[in-house]
């Protein structure tokens, strides 16, 4: 192999390396701004972004997902509700992973009425991998 396609390889194999441990971040929403608002509240002020999201757009769900290889994920949605079995309304998610594989898991699912009223909630923690968890479930 000449020297120029030895480089050309290196190349190759360091930005394809690089594109796989850098991290990126997507969203068309910032939950930040409301973070501190709960259930019924919070619930009527995302329904009224989504509105808007789907007026201006295609976009049929609120979402901000960042990702870092091997250290960090987190991806949180709220959207229409979509389970069949389940009333209409919406469906809020947030989920973050820690260290390498997800070994640390933090979840929150909550589902809200047609009146935004939260009406069943879930708390997951997973540690090493599930080694060690718990699961809080309040359905009213």
């Amino acid at each position: 192999m000449n020297h120029a396609k030895k480089s050309s390889v290196r190349f190759i194999a360091l930005a394809a390396v690089s594109t796989l441990l850098s991290g990126c971040a997507v969203d068309n929403f910032d939950f930040s701004k409301n973070r501190s608002e709960d259930g019924l509240v919070r619930a009527e002020l995302l329904a009224r972004e989504l509105v808007q999201k789907k007026e201006s757009g295609d976009e049929n769900s609120l979402y901000d997902v960042s990702y870092f290889p091997l250290a960090h994920f987190d991806f949180h949605t709220f959207s229409e509700e979509s389970d069949r079995g389940y009333p209409g309304g919406h469906v809020e998610a947030d989920i973050e992973a820690y260290l390498p594989l997800a070994s640390f898991l933090d979840m929150k699912i909550t589902r809200y009425d047609e009146n935004h009223k939260p009406y069943e909630k879930h708390e997951y923690d997973s540690y090493l991998w599930g080694l060690f968890a718990t699961h809080k479930e309040s359905i009213d």
